[in-house]
């Protein structure tokens, strides 16, 4: 059997070198939840819920706009503001329920 010159010279496998992990105190873009959005009634888009490093929450919204998916970053208030105009309760639910604080709710002081 004839090998070339070239498969001679190669490594066995094509392995990457081994690198650190990354160290736990990075702040990371944590993905929170979806919903979906009712645009209309055969058209009910994923919204993303993120949270960002510096604790904000914001939304990835694939939409329709002139014949090709458009993507859309929008704030919570955004979203909130479309369930409450659209009187879709269980929506707001769901959004609230996503965008709360990292720590949960803030107690209230008696």
């Amino acid at each position: 059997m004839l090998t070339s010159r070239s498969a001679v010279r190669r490594p066995p496998e094509p392995v990457r070198a081994p690198t650190p992990e990354l160290p736990a105190s990075l702040p990371r873009i944590r993905r929170l939840g979806r919903v979906r959005l009712p645009v209309t009634l055969g058209h009910r888009p994923w919204a993303t819920a993120y949270r960002m490093p510096n604790g904000r929450v914001v939304w990835c919204v694939r939409l329709w706009q002139d014949g090709s998916v458009v993507r859309a970053v929008v704030s919570t208030a955004v979203v909130r503001s479309y369930a409450e105009r659209s009187g879709l309760a269980r929506l707001l639910a769901e959004v609230e329920a996503l965008a709360e604080p990292e720590g949960g709710a803030c107690p209230t002081v008696a």
